[in-house]
């Protein structure tokens, strides 16, 4: 899958072929579709312009990323949509979208073959403000969602076990709320405890534990500011269970939601002149712990969403021009042909 907006201007990574949130945040489960229902008939003469906080999934309906909003310099946020099939990049033009905004909730739930968009926060010229809806992509026309929780950069996932869209974020009280889609109906669930995070954390299904993972993000009850706390959502109350191994303090982590998590990058802290600290490591959830992987290459920024197709896996980077793209083998990251 930010209050103050951080790192509105920081580049988006996103992990598509095989590997947010965001989110971001991406799981695909098996859709009956076929995979050629979306075929995208020409190549963009570019891509997506330099923007952060975009939100993105993968559809595994129609089996292309699905990519919006974001946020421009200086802080502008946009409200367009664009298609990613593994080859090249489509604009699409419905002639209905949701408002502008950037860090967006954003799942795909293959029950109802639909992508969900909830939250974010809009940058009018004023004073910003985090949009009440929540909106579904079927390929072609976005479709507004009744009756959706207001959250203010809410990340989503989708629970292969339960088959609901899981949404975590904060609401108008300024407490954690967490949500259910089921593709018709909203709900609010209750637990005794809850991660405190308000922003830019990472959420996936985790298939080992059969729960929902939650990793990082911004804090205002932890000392620093920001996460290290691992936690799970079991379909009735959210644990932390304490592993032995951590990756550290981080927000804005790229999740690599699939059968094995990988979690890569972050910030780890504020700026020193204008530079943010930033990670640049990679590590593996094993349903239990932690584990850092050694790698020799890395994709050149931290931050951003994951999407996962089940194929192979390519980095690109939508907050820079000219940034190649990178896959994750198993055990290194590598520029991608």
């Amino acid at each position: 899958m930010r209050r103050a907006v951080p790192g509105l201007l920081a580049a988006i990574l996103i992990v598509a072929g095989c590997g947010r949130a965001g989110p971001g945040t991406g799981d695909v489960a098996t859709s009956t579709r076929s995979a050629s229902s979306t075929p995208i008939a020409a190549c963009a003469a570019s891509g997506p312009s330099n923007r952060g906080s975009a939100s993105a999934v993968f559809d595994a309906g129609r089996q292309v990323t699905v990519l919006f909003g974001g946020a421009t310099a200086p802080p502008v946020t946009t409200n367009e949509t664009w298609l990613f099939d593994g080859r090249c990049w489509q604009q699409a033009h419905p002639a209905i979208s949701p408002a502008p905004r950037a860090g967006a909730g954003m799942a795909y739930n293959p029950v109802v073959d639909r992508t969900l968009l909830i939250g974010g926060r809009s940058q009018p010229p004023i004073q910003p403000d985090y949009p009440e809806d929540a909106w579904t992509w079927d390929g072609s026309r976005w479709t507004r969602v009744p009756g959706a929780p207001k959250l203010d950069y809410p990340v989503a996932s989708f629970d292969e076990k339960l088959q609901v869209v899981v949404v975590f974020g904060w609401g108008p009280a300024s407490v954690p709320e967490t949500w259910t889609w089921d593709g018709y109906t909203w709900a609010r669930k209750s637990s005794p405890n809850s991660p405190s995070v308000y922003s830019a954390s990472a959420m996936c299904f985790d298939r080992s534990t059969r729960s929902i993972l939650l990793y990082g993000g911004n804090s205002k009850q932890i000392e620093g500011g920001i996460s290290a706390e691992t936690w799970l959502w079991d379909g009735s109350a959210w644990s932390n269970p304490h592993p032995a191994h951590v990756p550290g303090p981080r927000s804005q982590p790229v999740m690599v939601c699939g059968p094995r998590i990988v979690l890569f990058g972050g910030l780890t802290g504020g700026y020193v002149g204008q530079q943010a600290n930033v990670a640049s490591d990679t590590w593996a959830w094993s349903g239990a712990d932690w584990q850092r992987l050694p790698t020799t290459n890395a994709p050149p920024d931290c931050c951003g969403n994951a999407v996962y197709d089940g194929s192979k896996q390519m980095v690109f980077d939508t907050g820079r021009d000219g940034i190649p793209m990178w896959s994750w083998n198993g055990s290194d990251w590598a520029i991608a042909a």
